[in-house]
């Protein structure tokens, strides 16, 4: 759960702890930042700036760095840029067209995001507040707002999901085409709620050779789309790696 008070604490320590960054003298020119993951852009634009204006100081970013950004799906929303949205301690703030623009003008070129999947019977046995209509106006908001980078992710080998399902999945992404994506094998971990319903027989256990199926169609579709597999998990249009990944 948000909690206003405790995002404003978190900000002045990690400005604080930036500034006392003394590893090296001359700190070496760096050439990408990455505001996540979780979900940074619950920040306020003040809240983000005050970081990026931080960083800036303390190191040497140039002229033509990746600054990305993380953001749920489920906190877009369309109310005009005058409209400021309630904001309690117990409430998230949602994502406005107008954040997204002022994202833009402190310099994040790059927005990534969860969609997880495209199918609302799985994205609710995710536990994820988003339905597959927000990934789309997600996607067509963080356009509008001057994003000419975008990555979204997608999981492959839920329980109960098909190959069938999987394609279409793949289908309705190439069909956004976004400049990057990122399509990850399920990975369960223990003490997660669906870890449970499995353990229990609520949900069916992953099936391992269709998760390797999936993996093999999803290289087929994707790169036969124009996209380069450049990361065990990652695809981009040419020229569109993430510098963020590339570092590992």
């Amino acid at each position: 759960m948000y909690e206003g008070e405790l995002a404003d604490r978190y900000v002045r320590a990690l400005c604080s702890e930036i500034k006392q960054w003394s590893e090296i003298e001359k700190p070496l020119p760096i050439d990408t930042i990455y505001l996540g993951g979780g979900t940074p852009s619950l920040l306020s634009p003040a809240q983000i700036e005050n970081i990026l204006e931080v960083v800036h100081d303390r190191f040497r970013i140039v002229d033509s760095a990746e600054v990305t950004i993380e953001l749920n799906p489920a906190n877009i929303v369309s109310a005009p840029p005058e409209i400021t949205p309630r904001q309690d301690a117990s409430d998230e703030p949602e994502l406005s067209s107008h954040k997204l623009q002022h994202f833009r003008r402190l310099g994040i070129n790059r927005a990534s995001f969860g969609a997880q999947t495209f199918d609302d019977r799985e994205l609710k046995q995710l536990g994820r507040s988003h339905d597959a209509a927000d990934i789309g106006k997600t996607f067509q908001q963080l356009r509008a707002a001057g994003f000419a980078n975008i990555n979204f992710d997608l999981i492959a080998g839920l329980p109960g999901q098909t190959l069938r399902g999987w394609q279409r999945n793949l289908d309705r992404a190439l069909k956004l085409r976004p400049e990057h994506l990122s399509l990850y094998l399920l990975d369960i971990h223990e003490g997660t709620p669906l870890a449970d319903q499995i353990k229990r027989g609520l949900r069916p256990k992953p099936d391992d050779d269709l998760a390797a199926e999936m993996y093999r169609v999803m290289i087929h579709q994707v790169t036969a789309a124009g996209y380069q597999h450049y990361e065990i998990s990652n695809f981009c249009l040419p020229g569109f790696e993430s510098r963020h990944n590339t570092k590992y």
